[in-house]
């Protein structure tokens, strides 16, 4: 191996084809080094007077460290903190290559320059290979200081790199973070429609997984593809588009309302490459804003149902006083016939009645609504009840000139139902009633049947029959069938909501089906029938 003394031993590496890492780089000769601390692994005490006078020279206050041994070496790496370290190869128990070992492993950010008396080739180029970052020959002196300048450049640079590296690191770390965290769907589609990104929320928004939709077309996601087809043409004619709201399909074969923010993506050559945005799941939004609809649509039916209220109530209140209070003043008059006199009593006496069984139907709908009517169970022979409503109504029938009809299943057996008999008997009652009331002509037919575990009841009549407008409404509050302004039939309009309200808490349904001028059908079930040879038994 040729011994290169006297020149630059670099030259030399490169000759074959070898070069320092990043030492070629022109460094900043601008660079002012005001202080510097140096420890330099050398055993000749010659030498490193020498060396560190030739540093004087530049006019840099110098932090100088000698030492000769492996143990002063490494004690000294431990103790100081050290901008550069200069080491001979040869020394009588340690070599520069142990040394430099050992600051690559440990002190990998400190340039570590070979500073030696000869340097073959092969040498030279193991030092680089293991890390030093230059060397030269202490016959050369004069490139020492601007070799350490460019060892402390490289430093600088390699600071810089690393910092920036971590700082793009970490900033994409924290923005993958967030696209693979963040509740809105960020997406890329191409000028061809394809979806060439979409971040991982996509699987909260409708199932999918980023892995099943990446190079799909993008109207795998909407309901309506035509939908996506409009967004585009939306994009493309402003650039962009706010709040574009959509359907989306899910996996589970339900659909999502979702709101789009979308831009233009624009190629180099100013050419539109496709489009880039975020969604939203707005899906409970509009859920709330349909719920709020509804609110409204009931608020303003409740303010109706009032303004229906104080006049229906007012006119139910008037006409019962008018009777009271104008017949009690004739009761006055002098000489008035006992035929008379006990007509007028009578007339007195119905309107009280009328007045007393309004209060009652407004204090149980104020019940209802207020959620205070309670249900009262207990075992109920249905026709024992139907048997009393008959004898009831019977004479109201008769004066009619009305069939009234019962009907129950024939067999020994008599239902009993676990229910609340004064609801019952009440929904009854209000049905015949109603049924008497409006039949002119003709009868009125009530009864039951039995289907399973659940009792079903009915009251036909044949009287003016319900117009398919008014039948949808029959149940709602202050309706009737008769709305003419004439009214001949006296009612606040209330008992078939009540009825309606008393059928639904004991578990049932009521439904009505009816002809104008021919009659009505009322059908309503109570269920979890008990059966028994008498109500006693139960």
């Amino acid at each position: 191996m040729e011994n290169i003394q006297g020149r630059d031993n670099r030259g030399a590496a490169r000759a074959i084809g070898f070069a320092t890492s990043i030492s070629d780089q022109p460094y900043d000769d601008t660079i002012e080094i005001e202080e510097i601390s140096i420890l330099h692994l050398e055993d000749t005490p010659e030498d490193s007077e020498l060396i560190l006078m030739t540093l004087q020279r530049e006019g840099w206050q110098i932090d100088y460290t000698r030492v000769d041994s492996e143990k002063q070496f490494l004690e000294a790496l431990k103790k100081s903190d050290f901008d550069i370290i200069l080491a001979d190869y040869h020394l009588p128990d340690y070599n520069g290559i142990e040394a430099l070992q050992v600051c690559a492993e440990h002190y990998p950010e400190i340039p570590f320059i070979i500073v030696s008396g000869t340097l073959g080739e092969e040498i030279a180029v193991e030092m680089l290979k293991y890390g030093a970052t230059d060397y030269l020959l202490k016959q050369n002196l004069q490139r020492l200081c601007p070799a350490i300048k460019q060892a402390l450049f490289e430093t600088r640079l390699k600071k810089q790199k690393l910092k920036a590296e971590n700082e793009l690191r970490r900033s994409e770390e924290k923005y993958r973070a967030i696209f693979e965290n963040i509740q809105d769907v960020f997406f890329q589609i191409d000028r061809s429609g394809k979806l060439i990104e979409i971040s991982p929320s996509i699987s909260r928004m409708n199932g999918h997984s980023t892995k099943e939709l990446i190079d799909c077309h993008a109207t795998i996601l909407f309901k309506d593809p035509a939908v996506f087809h409009e967004l585009v043409e939306q994009v493309e004619s402003s650039d962009e588009v706010w709040d574009f709201e959509a359907r989306f399909n899910t996996k589970s074969g339900l659909f999502k309302f979702v709101s789009i923010n979308a831009h233009q993506i624009i190629g180099s050559k100013n050419e539109f490459m496709g489009i880039e945005g975020s969604i939203r799941d707005i899906d409970e939004r509009k859920k709330a804003e349909k719920e709020l609809v509804k609110a409204k649509e009931r608020a303003e039916e409740s303010d109706r149902l009032k303004s229906a209220f104080l006049a229906n109530i007012s006119h139910e209140i008037r006409t019962p006083m008018n009777g009271i209070l104008g017949f009690a003043s004739l009761l006055k008059e002098p000489f008035l016939d006992q035929k008379v006199q006990r007509r007028y009593i009578q007339i007195i006496e119905e309107s009280g009645e009328r007045m007393l069984n309004l209060i009652n139907q407004i204090i149980d709908i104020s019940k209802i609504e207020s959620g205070q009517m309670k249900v009262d169970l207990t075992n109920v022979n249905i026709n024992i009840e139907l048997d009393k409503l008959f004898n009831f109504f019977l004479p109201m029938a008769q004066n009619k000139k009305l069939q009234l009809l019962c009907r129950k299943p024939s067999g020994k057996l008599h239902p009993v139902i676990f229910s609340d008999q004064e609801k019952i008997q009440a929904v009854l009652t209000n049905l015949i009633n109603n049924a008497i009331k409006y039949t002119e002509t003709g009868k009125v037919e009530f009864g039951y049947e039995v289907h399973g575990h659940t009792l079903e009841f009915f009251v036909n009549d044949t009287g003016i029959g319900i117009s398919t407008k008014k039948l949808n409404a029959v149940f709602d509050r202050f309706v009737q069938a008769d709305t003419s302004v004439s009214k001949a039939y006296e009612g606040a309009g209330l008992g078939l909501s009540i009825s309606k309200a008393y059928v639904e808490m004991l578990g049932g349904r009521i439904q009505v089906s009816s002809t104008k001028g021919a009659g009505s059908r009322f059908v309503f079930t109570i269920p979890d029938i008990k059966q028994g040879e008498t109500a006693a038994s139960e």
